[in-house]
């Protein structure tokens, strides 16, 4: 029970000490529990990526299919429709405007620490360029994939990402919507020559590191692979953006947890919502200003008045 000299405070603790009990909003409950549930291992990515929830078949969005209702908020999907799926591509335009974003933001941190105008962690930013085939695995259902030295076409490692729990938050107030996903990463042997890869993705990612938070925004070119591991055709370019946290700093405070121990793990998760939330409101492009009609001065009305009589 909370008690009343907890509760002094009005804007951070009379609900506590009104009902003698903690509050806390569902979406952040809900990223709590996957977090707390799937933590357990030091080979876990917490990801989170900008997309859309449409419909399987017919690609339309989750946003114009409630059209009779009017939802003008955040929503964590728990149980989502068979016959719906989060896609994680943007638009160019998108992709570009959030680049002009973050270029930006790096340049003012690195002014401001220069200027001594700015004592915190600045932004690191790096440009790679990777390829990743992906081959079927033989125990299970989820792909192989296989980092491949672009220079080289030499194999360079082989990782099976296994989908823990995602977490999908639509967001018909925006553009866009979010999804945040706890995976399991474990690193395999090679596949031999012998194996054909199913698909090829080529990725330029533009990366941008701050503190224990990271924004890929990537352009991806995939083409299937033939029966002898050729691309087939053309390939198709898509723009993705994610934003990988550091899932070490979670796990440590999940044990302090764990053995009651003081730890921000709750902070964190409200941090990560927040992150996402932000990212995702920073995908809109601004809508152009409406042109309001410049106004005429008196010679023109004469010279107009003139012109009509």
């Amino acid at each position: 029970m909370v008690g009343v000299k907890d509760g002094l405070n009005p804007f951070k603790n009379i609900t506590e000490a009104l009902f003698g009990t903690k509050t806390m909003d569902e979406s952040t409950r809900l990223l709590g529990d996957m977090l707390f549930t799937n933590l357990t291992k030091d080979n876990v990515e917490i990801q989170g990526k900008i997309g859309k929830v449409v419909d399987r078949s017919t690609q339309i969005p989750l946003s114009d299919l409630m059209s009779t209702v009017q939802t003008r908020s955040e929503s964590a999907l728990v149980h989502r429709h068979p016959n719906s799926e989060f896609v994680s591509s943007l638009s160019k335009q998108t992709f570009q405007h959030l680049n002009s974003i973050l270029n930006k933001r790096y340049k003012d941190l690195q002014d401001a620490k220069a200027n001594k105008d700015y004592k915190g962690p600045t932004m690191e930013y790096h440009r790679v360029l990777e390829v990743d085939r992906f081959y079927k695995d033989k125990n299970s259902s989820d792909w192989i994939r296989v980092s491949i030295d672009p220079d080289t076409e030499m194999k360079k490692r082989a990782i099976r990402k296994t989908r823990l729990q995602n977490l999908d938050y639509f967001c018909p107030h925006r553009c866009w919507d979010f999804r945040i996903t706890v995976s399991e990463e474990l690193e395999l042997p090679l596949p031999s020559d012998k194996e054909v890869p199913i698909c090829e993705r080529r990725k330029d990612k533009l990366s941008y590191t701050f503190d224990m938070w990271r924004i890929d925004i990537t352009v991806v070119k995939k083409s299937n692979m033939d029966a002898s591991g050729v691309p087939i055709g053309e390939y198709t370019e898509t723009y993705e953006v994610e934003m990988i946290c550091e899932s070490g700093v979670l796990l440590d405070h999940r044990k302090k947890c764990l053995e009651g121990q003081q730890n921000d793990l709750l902070f964190y998760t409200k941090t990560l919502l927040k992150n996402m939330r932000t990212l995702n409101k920073s995908c809109e492009e601004p809508k152009p200003q409406q042109q309001l009609p410049r106004p005429i001065n008196n010679e023109e009305h004469a010279s107009k008045k003139q012109r009509i009589q």
